[in-house]
């Protein structure tokens, strides 16, 4: 099975890896079931989940920005 947009379907699949939840199951959209994969291993989402993804995003934008920040020092440096 895949997720019917491609690159969705990976966001959504490293995401629920690294948060340790299941994503995907069915979604009552239009008034009609959408069957779609489940993503990932672990647990159902939670509200708690809301709280970990944020801090996951938050982490991740660090890290982006310390890496920014040392591309910068190379280019003044060298």
């Amino acid at each position: 099975a895949t997720w019917a947009d491609r690159e969705k379907g990976i966001l959504l699949a490293s995401a629920a890896g690294a948060l340790g939840v299941r994503l995907g199951l069915p979604l009552m959209l239009d008034g009609k079931m959408l069957q779609r994969p489940e993503l990932g291993i672990g647990g159902k989402a939670e509200l708690s989940t809301l709280g970990n993804t944020t801090r996951l995003i938050w982490r991740t934008t660090i890290v982006w920005l310390f890496v920014l920040l040392l591309l910068a020092l190379a280019g003044l440096l060298g």
